[in-house]
């Protein structure tokens, strides 16, 4: 969790007053006229820093901070959750012995004033947000117990047996909630991967390759072996005609051989000049180039084939376990399923990865695109483990079987249909906690605006690469593994505060999420605000407010934790420190997130409308930070850290003084800038494709593979 401004701005009650010439503003009791120049100065600023403010209302958080460590705590005893918010005790709570507590409520009058000042919070507050807290009588505090008024909400706790427990003392601590169970202690298998590969008809076009930068000499090594054979033939009836004016066999022999030799040299020449290379033929050397490297890297895994065209094969490592499906089979999703989820695989790659390689470089092309069924498949196969990898490589659209994504009299898939088979796979992955990768290749449309929800809801990556890069993009992907699965997160501020949910509706100050799988350099953010006048009633006495982040995950073992984060941030009545300490690369991936998310919602006008709120904001910043030489010392746990401040980010970091300081701030945010302007380029293109596809009522209304890959990344990940 990282915030825009490490400082909370609590003048928000101030921000709506409007001057004019007969404005007066009272001061310690007494009052005085404002000179025009002075009003229409105070006039102009009030009226930039609700919008400079609003933008900075900020949450960041890197979901990869669970692979870090933190304080680990088993058992129940120091869990301990406020019985009226949820929050969790944290290393900023404050807890008071029984005498202690009793002490300082003895002043009857303090408590009646703070009843009074409780009534009078805005009515924007809940109904359950704004009753009384109750006051604690000796009677009620058994021996021993501890007294913790939650920091969110203000609800008084009672912790029985306190005397003989610790409150967490860091940021960050995690709860384990359940064991892993001894069968999976036992398991020291590593991770299983399954290659779902397309080889339908298309796949057999071919890309010219310059020089040599694709190595062809594994996979054509087979071909290679049966032309020598057939040479062999060919020798002998050579040697019989050239060796009968030569004396016999020993001249043909020197014969042949030297045709073979001068035809390798010629092809040896023109494949160092320029190669021509299938779809297919790329990726089974990236394919094979992974197994060998999972062989050395990761012996215990387990790697499994499935292919498709006109119908899904899983490739066994005997003939035993090979299965085909076709037919009727492949519009049954509930049938795929069971094929997929009760295949068996008991070979690790070490003792199997010669068997699948071998079938991998015997893989023809032919026939139609039975994508959906084989995805069904596959993920169902690596639903058996937690944390599985399935790569769905692709060159085309899907237009056999179930969630076909071209219109055919025979399987009748409408638009409604394909949208739902995809949603339910997509939700299908996040639940069972299987990372699906999606690779397909340029200048092809394979609807990513369908497919890409299965990697974009279940953690995975969507690439769209040229055929002779696809080892690299392969290996990128594999450098990345699953960190947890089954993640929920749950955000908690103070009751003063509201969250914004994904459809910039003011919800409370709690906001659960289901995040499904985690990998690293996935990052959320959200929008929060101050409840009316609250600033002004609650934290008038306040220097500090706390920010929860509550992720429940599984680890691959199987055990259940719970990561706490708390942290606080100051408050202050100067809009000025809140504008010169803010993170601009926080705002803009926000905003990045959220125009991007109205974007594949299909409205692209609210999304050039917040591209172009931030644009003016930047705008109207640039001169303050041209004369500004504040700098930011401030950290976050999160990961990202403030401008000048931990250095992440682009162009973050250094701190400093002076014009060095202002130069770095005012490039930094000429490159976000552009990245606005990239993903408004973007938008262009999706306004131009809705178009286009309006009046094309034949196909599914869709952006492009490119407009629509982008749009996904945007939404989570770091930019």
């Amino acid at each position: 969790m990282n915030f825009a401004s490490n400082k909370l701005y609590c003048g928000m009650g101030q921000r709506n007053r409007k001057y004019n010439r007969n404005t007066t503003i009272r001061t310690n009791s007494t009052t005085r006229q404002v000179n025009n120049e002075e009003t229409e100065k105070k006039q102009e600023e009030t009226m930039i820093k609700p919008e400079i403010i609003q933008n900075a209302q900020v949450i960041s958080l890197d979901l990869g901070v669970v692979k870090k460590s933190a304080t680990d705590i088993r058992g129940e005893d120091l869990r301990r959750n406020c019985g009226e918010c949820g929050a969790m005790l944290n290393s900023g709570s404050t807890v008071l012995t029984k005498e202690t507590y009793l002490k300082e409520n003895k002043n009857k009058e303090k408590i009646k004033k703070n009843e009074e000042k409780k009534k009078e919070i805005d009515s924007d507050l809940s109904e359950e947000e704004s009753d009384e807290d109750e006051v604690l009588e000796e009677e009620d505090i058994a021996e021993g117990a501890g007294v913790w008024c939650c920091e969110f909400c203000d609800h008084l706790n009672i912790l029985k047996d306190w005397n003989k427990m610790v409150k967490p003392n860091e940021e960050q601590t995690d709860f384990l909630l359940e064991e892993a169970s001894e069968k999976n202690k036992e398991k020291k298998d590593g991770r299983t991967v399954i290659f779902c590969l397309d080889t339908s008809g298309s796949m057999s076009i071919t890309t010219k390759i310059e020089g040599n930068k694709i190595d062809l000499s594994q996979l054509r090594k087979n071909t290679t072996q049966n032309q020598n054979n057939n040479s062999t033939i060919f020798d002998g009836g050579f040697r019989g005609g050239f060796g009968g004016g030569f004396g016999g066999g020993f001249g043909g022999g020197r014969g042949g051989g030297f045709w073979r030799q001068q035809q390798q040299q010629q092809q040896q020449q023109q494949q160092q000049q320029e190669t021509w290379v299938s779809r297919l033929e790329c990726l089974q050397i990236a394919v094979g180039n992974q197994i060998e490297e999972l062989s050395r890297e990761s012996p215990d895994s387990k790697v499994i084939l499935v292919t498709f065209n006109n119908e899904v094969t899983i490739h066994g490592n005997n003939v035993d376990n090979t299965r085909i499906i076709s037919g009727g089979d492949l519009m049954d999703m509930d049938k795929l399923k069971n094929i997929g989820s009760n295949y068996s695989c008991t070979q690790n790659v070490k003792t199997a990865g010669e068997s699948v390689i071998k079938k991998l470089h015997g893989l023809t092309e032919n026939g139609q695109t039975a994508l959906g069924a084989a995805t069904v498949i596959a993920t169902s196969i690596a639903s058996q483990k937690q944390g599985s990898k399935v790569f769905l490589c692709t060159d085309g659209l899907s237009n056999i079987g179930i969630g076909a994504l071209e219109k055919d009299e025979k399987t009748q898939n409408s638009e409604e249909q394909v949208t739902d088979f995809y949603d339910q796979l997509a939700d299908y992955c996040s639940e069972k906690g299987v990372i699906l990768d999606l690779i397909t290749l340029e200048n092809t449309d394979c609807n990513i605006n369908e497919i890409g929800k299965l990697p974009n809801r279940s953690g995975g990556e969507i690439d769209i690469v040229k055929p002779e890069d696809l080892s690299t993009r392969f290996k990128n992907i594999m450098a990345k593994p699953v960190i947890a699965t089954n993640s929920v997160l749950e955000m908690i501020l103070h009751k003063s505060l509201y969250l914004y949910d994904e459809d910039d509706r003011k919800i409370g100050a709690r906001m659960e999420k289901e995040v499904g799988n985690i990998t690293e350099g996935i990052e959320l953010s959200f929008n929060y605000g101050v409840k009316k006048d609250a600033d002004e009633d609650l934290f008038s006495n306040k220097e500090k407010v706390p920010f929860q982040a509550q992720i429940k995950y599984t680890k691959l073992d199987g055990s259940k934790w719970l990561r706490i984060i708390t942290q606080y941030l100051n408050t202050t009545k100067d809009a000025e420190k809140v504008i010169a300490d803010l993170d601009y690369s926080v705002m803009n991936q926000n905003v990045i997130q959220r125009a991007s998310k109205w974007a594949l919602k299909g409205n692209v006008k609210k999304s050039k409308q917040i591209l172009q709120q931030q644009r003016q904001m930047f705008r109207t910043v640039q001169p303050r930070f041209s004369s500004s030489s504040t700098t930011n010392s401030g950290q976050s746990l999160f990961g990202m850290g403030f401008v000048g401040g931990s250095g992440r980010g682009r162009g973050g970091g250094g701190g400093g003084g002076g014009s060095l300081f202002s130069q770095g701030q005012n490039t930094q945010m000429n490159r976000y800038m552009q990245d606005l302007d990239e993903l408004d380029d973007i938008l262009e293109e999706e306004s131009e494709s809705t178009i286009n596809n309006n009046n094309n009522n034949n196909n599914f209304s869709r952006r492009s593979d490119r407009q629509a890959k982008t749009l996904f990344g945007l939404t989570k990940k770091k930019k």
